[in-house]
């Protein structure tokens, strides 16, 4: 299932040649072009689910993939064999950004997903803001895993915000409960790893998470129900206050944790 949302860069060729080359049903969804948005994402994905539930075809996983990315042979059977092996993993990907010593969560593009989670939660996406982050939390939620096994190893031919430069990324922060403090951390930790987000984007970060004056009225800020907000909140609390270089500081952190929450609104 591919939807086509107007792109100008021969997908529809593209499209028809892979047609001829497999045996395979290849369904496109044609939209017409209406300019660079990322926030469409989710919506596409919605459509391309609503054809598939139609046909009432039976399928135990699906894989989310962008147009810009570029999978090994054994992708696909890699991930799902270490799905089929743990039945509780709702959400998987391999990686394209440096291998790192600490867990990461399933990459947005190059996602598979398992069927049965995926109807739990009515099968489509929340169109808004930090809807591809809201389905992993879901799963942790309802008391699911999400991995992201980095060994297995996929190209991503534009860097990590080269498109969207992190817009939308502090309100979606917000939006789904992430505290001031968890912001503060992550952003130290990015400098200290050198993780490919510079300080320019982190500002925009910053800005939207802490100043949202600008999205009051944006279509695409949803509300998201208050039991995921408070398993947010208390998931990121537990595991900031158990990092080993904080252990000294927990009294502190903790009062600190609820003045910067408290200022912020979240």
């Amino acid at each position: 299932m591919t939807v086509d949302d107007g792109s100008t860069d021969q997908t529809p060729r593209v499209i028809e040649v892979a047609k001829k080359a497999t045996s395979t049903p290849v369904v496109v969804i044609r939209l017409p072009d209406t300019g660079y948005d990322i926030r469409r994402v989710e919506a596409n994905i919605n459509r391309a689910s609503s054809r598939i539930q139609r046909t009432r075809r039976q399928y135990d996983y699906f894989m989310i993939s962008s147009d810009d990315c570029i999978f090994p042979p054994n992708y696909c059977s890699s991930l799902i064999q270490r799905m089929e092996e743990n039945r509780n993993i709702a959400v998987s990907s391999g990686d394209f950004t440096p291998i790192s010593e600490y867990a990461k969560l399933p990459q947005g593009t190059g996602r598979i997903i398992r069927e049965s989670f995926w109807k739990q939660i009515g099968a489509r996406y929340p169109v808004g803001y930090g809807a591809e982050t809201w389905l992993m939390i879901k799963a942790r939620q309802m008391g699911y895993q999400c991995v992201n096994y980095q060994e297995i190893r996929f190209e991503h031919l534009r860097p990590s915000g080269a498109m969207h430069r992190h817009k939308h990324w502090g309100i979606s922060m917000r939006a789904l409960g992430d505290q001031p403090l968890t912001i503060l951390f992550r952003f130290a930790s990015a400098v200290k790893h050198r993780e490919p987000i510079t300080f320019a984007n982190w500002l925009t970060i910053f800005t939207e998470y802490f100043l949202p004056v600008a999205y009051q009225h944006d279509p695409y800020l949803l509300r998201y129900d208050k039991d995921l907000l408070q398993f947010v909140s208390e998931q990121q609390l537990e595991t900031l206050l158990n990092a080993r270089k904080i252990k000294r500081f927990r009294g502190l952190v903790a009062a600190l944790w609820r003045v910067l929450s408290r200022i912020s609104g979240t």
